[in-house]
């Protein structure tokens, strides 16, 4: 298993692609899986050619055939920080209205037929030739603010936190009651 990141792993990234849904619901406890990948540089054309093609017909399929997912990002790192991390230079961002659903799996393989034309092993196949996983990570969504639009080309601040055994429920109060009122602010 991946160790955690180090304390405050800060990077920023370039939004490469994106694919979303109707907006989250606040009551509900949503997450996101982030994969991060090692994309050699004789494979990156293919890879991104594949993700704005496929990739988003694939994702806006799954939505649509009613699987709970939000949004889809792919985000290439433009800028790692200080603090080393995850060795990786691009990463595929799902977020979930809630928690992610076990797969139906005829459905996700007739969706990914109609999507790529092919099944979903063989998509896997396809796009494990072009990247290494070098990780995933399950997030659950602490705060967002309202109005954040993703769109390709943007640039996005990514920090994440080792959150100390017992101090989640702390951390989730800074979150809600300090940070998010003041990203709601910077976002207005």
């Amino acid at each position: 298993m991946k160790q955690p990141l180090p304390l405050r792993a800060v990077g920023l990234a370039l939004l490469l692609g994106s694919a979303i849904a109707q907006a989250q619901q606040p009551q509900r406890i949503n997450y996101r899986v982030t994969n991060y990948y090692n994309v050699a540089p004789d494979k990156v054309g293919a890879m991104l050619d594949d993700a704005r093609t496929s990739g988003r017909k694939l994702i806006q399929e799954e939505i649509a055939s009613g699987v709970n997912i939000t949004s889809w990002v792919l985000l290439r790192t433009a800028f790692r920080g200080v603090t080393p991390a995850i060795n990786y230079n691009y990463a595929i961002s799902v977020s979930f209205d809630g928690a992610p659903q076990t797969p139906d799996v005829a459905a996700r393989d007739q969706a990914y037929r109609k999507a790529t034309g092919m099944s979903f092993q063989d998509y896997t196949q396809k796009v494990n030739a072009l990247r290494t996983n070098v990780g995933s990570v399950l997030y659950r969504v602490e705060a967002g603010t309202p109005g954040a639009q993703t769109k390709d080309g943007n640039y996005m601040a990514v920090t994440r936190w080792k959150i100390t055994a017992g101090r989640g429920g702390d951390y989730g109060n800074y979150v809600t009651n300090m940070l998010l009122p003041l990203n709601n602010l910077a976002v207005k």
